[in-house]
């Protein structure tokens, strides 16, 4: 039981390594001003996420947050709630790619980041992917980051997602995923 196991760990970690050199491939070859979409769209992928979880009563994103700004240990059961998460997500890009509005557009483009991160924060062979994704991001200048905001405030209107993304106005890398 215990080989298959692992063969199975090892096969889906594979898998995710593989998502997140393809992530950070993309992000490389990303001009200026389509690097700084890019940060915006997962500051907003976030706000998405913080709404949604809030409205379901769910406590796992918090506590995810927590690992990656905080440095708080996460316990095994907390591990296991993110992974199942992590299917969330991705069920969440699968809807947002089927919406034609920019702003849902723009959340699924968001949500891939998120997904990696969230690897990389319950597994250590990922956290180097992650970190490489979130040192591709830094690149993105503020002032082209804020503009693209701009746009989403006004796609947004009064949607409750504007108040979330006012939270997270002075958005930073999470440290877990500084590279040292």
């Amino acid at each position: 039981m215990g080989l298959f196991r692992d063969f199975l760990r090892g096969t889906a970690i594979n898998g995710y390594i593989k998502d997140a050199n393809k992530v950070a491939l993309f992000l490389q070859n990303l001009g200026p001003s389509e690097i700084a979409l890019t940060r915006a769209a997962v500051i907003l992928a976030l706000a998405f996420l913080l709404l949604d979880s809030d409205q379901k009563n769910q406590k796992i994103l918090r506590d995810g947050l927590g690992g990656m700004y905080d440095g708080q240990s996460l316990t095994k059961e907390e591990e296991g709630e993110i992974t199942l998460y992590n299917l969330t997500l991705i069920r969440n890009q699968k809807h947002a790619h089927a919406d034609p509005s920019p702003l849902t557009q723009m959340i699924a483009s968001g949500l891939p980041i998120w997904l990696c991160s969230f690897r990389g924060l319950i597994r250590a062979e990922l956290l180097p992917h992650a970190r490489i994704i979130w040192a591709e991001l830094d690149r993105a200048d503020y002032t082209d980051v804020k503009l693209a905001l701009m746009d989403v405030y006004r796609w947004a209107g009064s949607h409750p997602i504007t108040q979330e993304l006012q939270k997270l106005h002075s958005f930073e890398t999470p440290p877990l995923f500084v590279r040292i």
